[in-house]
């Protein structure tokens, strides 16, 4: 996507959000709260540089093993 419609679409999802939560606020209302979240998704959606990355094992590393003791037995 290029810059200026992600700046584009920032503006005008904020402008909404703006919006939406002035009149909910005039009208005494609480905003919901996906009408709260939504400057923070928006964001996210747009940048894209949030992506979780993992870091992969080297051949030289062991690989991760769960330890498999039987915690039914235990007594402490």
């Amino acid at each position: 996507m290029p810059k200026w419609a992600r700046t584009f679409m920032l503006l005008t999802g904020m402008l909404a959000w703006l919006a939406i939560v002035a009149v909910s606020l005039l009208l005494r209302k609480i905003p919901d709260a996906w009408i709260i979240g939504f400057p923070a998704a928006l964001w996210l959606a747009l940048t894209g540089e949030s992506r979780i990355t993992r870091r992969r094992a080297t051949r030289s590393e062991p690989a991760a093993v769960e330890a498999t003791t039987d915690r039914e037995g235990d007594t402490a």
